[in-house]
């Protein structure tokens, strides 16, 4: 296509990329806020907080185990803490927010909003992203004629294409593109080709080269016969010298 097309094409793919994360943002935000007004007190006390509340000979141990083990740094409660912000993400975000909104938040939690943050964000861009991108192909494929971009991520068993070389007298390698519109997708042993006696020649000069034939699903009859299995075309041709 044109400069103007390629442009535009481009242009409108990352705006729908660029609006989709927007609308995505805004709408994580939004969820959290509805939450918070919706189950008061969520995220005002946390799991941990409970643990601490309702668990205070098991809380007092791992501080006894830190004092004695870690000094000062606080590892295993911290460890226990992140244990149970992981079982109730929602309710860890949503105290982190509180923290951050009310500037009570050191950098470490900070961090982990963030952090959390980005596992909703990309729970839902992961497949709004993956529809935007399947859609570009499928435009592409269909009304630009782009087929490069889109034709792998169809998977089609049919269309293939392979090469073959010919080294010629004159010492030039020829490059065949063949392609086969049709492909089979069952195979079985030929019995042509078992009941053949193979000797050191190479394949090509057997009368049944192939050992393997394409067969319908019930197996009734040789599907090799039928035209558009056996045709194939030339698609493309170079010479090396």
């Amino acid at each position: 296509g044109s400069v103007k097309r390629r442009v535009f094409a481009s242009t409108l793919h990352f705006l729908c990329h660029f609006i989709a994360a927007v609308v995505i943002l805004i709408f994580v935000e939004m969820f959290i806020v509805c939450l918070s007004e919706l189950h008061h007190g969520l995220g005002d006390i946390t799991t941990f907080q409970t643990f601490k509340k309702h668990f205070v000979r098991t809380y007092s141990f791992v501080t006894h185990v830190d004092e004695q083990y870690c000094g000062a740094y606080g590892v295993c409660v911290q460890c226990v803490e992140l244990s149970f912000n992981a079982i109730d993400i929602v309710g860890a975000y949503v105290s982190l927010r509180n923290k951050m909104c009310a500037s009570t938040g050191n950098r470490v939690y900070k961090i982990l909003y963030h952090c959390i943050a980005f596992l909703f964000y990309y729970i839902l861009a992961a497949p709004v992203s993956a529809f935007i991108l399947g859609m570009y192909l499928f435009i592409s494929l269909n009304w630009f004629g782009k087929y490069d971009e889109g034709f792998s991520s169809l998977r089609l068993e049919s269309y293939k294409n392979f090469l073959r070389f010919h080294l010629n007298e004159k010492g030039t390698l020829v490059c065949y593109v063949i392609g086969v519109d049709r492909v089979p997708s069952r195979w079985k042993m030929d019995r042509k080709w078992q009941a053949e006696t193979h000797t050191n020649e190479p394949s090509f000069a057997y009368k049944c080269p192939s050992k393997w034939i394409p067969f319908r699903s019930q197996g009734k009859y040789n599907r090799s016969k039928k035209w558009e299995y056996r045709k194939i075309k030339i698609i493309d041709q170079f010479e090396m010298t």
